[in-house]
């Protein structure tokens, strides 16, 4: 069974996992090469996932990959990697075999932000150099491209700009849909217990992560609502400093 069936599911608003399925799908049939090289663009789709730390992104690609019997290629984004390393990463993934293929960029709204700590401003990547690992020369033919960020609006517009990113979905805080699905999940036996479960927790901004480090350690308890304290909890240590 693929993992897509389970938790991700979950962390996804309603109807946003059959679309971004759809797309995956799309993107991956054999004739689908032909006609992006029919109209003179690049075979290539680039995804971003945007939102709130813990909502999910990083286990919608592990999901999306497994569904799709991807190889996943991350490139980690520290202040070390230079335009060089950057380049050499995308040379390495396009000599690899011609299977299906992720590359992930993670928190990529993490190179040009002016906001970074003192001494952190050393950044050694330019912005050229990610565009073109984009849809320039770097670009890997074939290749369905996922970079995540917590804050978009830090991106450089010539990133983030229509052609550049494909398809841009936001992961946010989970509404009932998103509770309800994670909370069904875990906790099957309990349905009755959501109506008032929900009412508890309505108020708070929680996270797809923060329900399912509550639900999971909790799966084999009588009353979830007995142990509410522990949420509470998570969602205090969860909170930004």
């Amino acid at each position: 069974v693929s993992k897509w069936t389970h938790i991700p599911v979950s962390k996804m608003l309603e109807g946003e996992k059959e679309k971004l399925l759809t797309m995956v799908d799309d993107f991956f049939k054999d004739e689908t090469r032909d006609l992006y090289l029919s109209f003179g663009m690049p075979y290539k789709h680039v995804v971003m996932l945007y939102g709130v730390p813990g909502s999910g992104k990083t286990s919608t690609i592990t999901a999306l990959a497994s569904h799709f019997d991807c190889d996943i290629y991350t490139i980690p984004i520290t202040k070390e990697l230079t335009d060089y390393g950057l380049i050499d990463a995308f040379s390495y993934i396009d000599d690899k075999e011609d299977r299906k293929r992720i590359i992930v960029l993670e928190d990529i709204d993490c190179i040009f932000d002016t906001g970074r700590k003192e001494g952190d401003e050393m950044n050694m990547i330019t912005l050229q150099a990610l565009l073109n690992c984009l849809d320039g020369h770097t670009c890997v033919e074939g290749t369905l491209l996922f970079m995540t960020a917590n804050n978009p609006e830090k991106l450089d517009y010539a990133v983030i700009r229509s052609c550049r990113i494909d398809y841009k979905l936001e992961l946010g805080y989970a509404d009932k849909y998103q509770t309800e699905a994670i909370f069904d999940t875990f906790l099957p036996k309990q349905k009755n217990h959501f109506k008032k479960f929900y009412k508890l927790i309505s108020h708070n901004q929680v996270t797809t992560a923060m329900l399912q480090e509550f639900l999971f350690y909790n799966r084999t308890c009588d009353n979830i609502l007995d142990h509410m304290d522990q949420f509470m909890d998570i969602i205090a240590k969860n909170k930004p400093s």
